[in-house]
């Protein structure tokens, strides 16, 4: 059973990721963000097009995403840097777009009608560097800048959500993204915009274990984790995320048949659409040779097993 646990003696400002007794992952308080000025310096209208942007992004949070606090982002956009590249060396690169947060640097491609900036600019806005050297980025975090990021397979797929809901044409991380959507359904859009906005991945591990579901949602932290990168288990952390992504439905079909809410076959042709969608997402994502071992005839009667045990025992209790 995975859990949060407060750590003693020199720890004792952070919390760990526990699997039984033995010490896994740190996870770190958000930090406090002092309210700044809210107004952006004049050396951004130099850069027209940023500022623009800028503008539209801040307006566009204040009437659609009252709950992402922006506190933080004011704290960076002034000193923020901008740098352009060619579509072209976007597409050699394999990325429109970057947020470096150590020197909160945004480098994006020089298209006006692209949302790179804007998904970069959520980056911007859940950025910040303790003085101890602590980052936190949206969700995901690290103790230090050489290290690697925990949840930032969440953080994307979290960012990208936001982005394609407040300003369209953001369908990067579509795995993810398709995750913390149903995290969002489950806990609420307000809640986690705030959470996200203040960097409380504590407070969001926090909300998933009260509904229930933490030991799923931790696995499949760590498996969006490895499949950011190249890596040999690819499919099998693909297919650690698409098993406890199930699990996480059935535990929601299962609330709601306990609620009255629905019956079993409602909750059987839910899973059903649920998974059929995950399935699509994973077959447009990934080449054929990963997509047909991630969903191979035995892994999938392996999960439905999985479900329909546990839609039978609700059935007969």
């Amino acid at each position: 059973m995975w859990y949060v646990k407060q750590l003693e003696y020199e720890f004792a400002n952070n919390y760990a990721l526990i699997k039984t007794n033995k010490l896994k992952y740190m996870v770190f308080f958000p930090p406090t963000i002092k309210s700044g000025p809210k107004l952006l310096k004049e050396r951004l209208s130099l850069r027209k097009v940023f500022f623009r942007k800028i503008s539209f992004f801040i307006s566009i949070n204040k009437e659609f995403s009252p709950s992402f606090d922006l506190n933080n982002f004011y704290q960076n956009i002034n000193t923020a840097r901008f740098i352009t590249f060619s579509d072209e060396d976007a597409k050699k690169n394999g990325s429109f777009g970057l947020y470096y947060n150590g020197d909160n640097i945004i480098k994006t491609i020089q298209s006006e009608d692209h949302s790179t900036i804007y998904h970069e600019l959520y980056h911007l806005s859940s950025s910040y560097i303790a003085k101890d050297g602590t980052v936190f980025t949206g969700f995901s975090q690290a103790p230090n800048l050489k290290t690697p990021q925990i949840a930032r397979g969440i953080n994307e797929g979290y960012t990208a959500l936001i982005t394609n809901r407040n300003f369209g044409n953001d369908y990067s991380f579509p795995v993810e993204r398709y995750f913390m959507g149903m995290i969002e359904d489950i806990i609420g859009r307000e809640m986690l915009e705030g959470l996200y906005s203040k960097m409380n991945l504590l407070g969001l591990i926090e909300e998933v274990n009260i509904k229930g579901i933490g030991e799923e949602f931790i696995n499949c932290l760590f498996a969006l984790d490895n499949i950011q990168i190249n890596n040999p288990y690819l499919i099998t952390n693909l297919q650690t995320a698409y098993l406890n992504i199930a699990l996480i439905l059935v535990n929601l079909m299962k609330e709601k048949i306990n609620y009255g809410l629905i019956g079993p076959q409602m909750a059987e042709l839910s899973i059903n659409n649920q998974m059929s969608i995950l399935n699509n997402i994973i077959y447009n994502s990934y080449t054929p040779s990963i997509s047909n071992a991630v969903l191979s005839n035995q892994f999938l009667t392996k999960v439905k097993n999985q479900i329909w045990s546990n839609i039978y025992f609700i059935k007969v209790q």
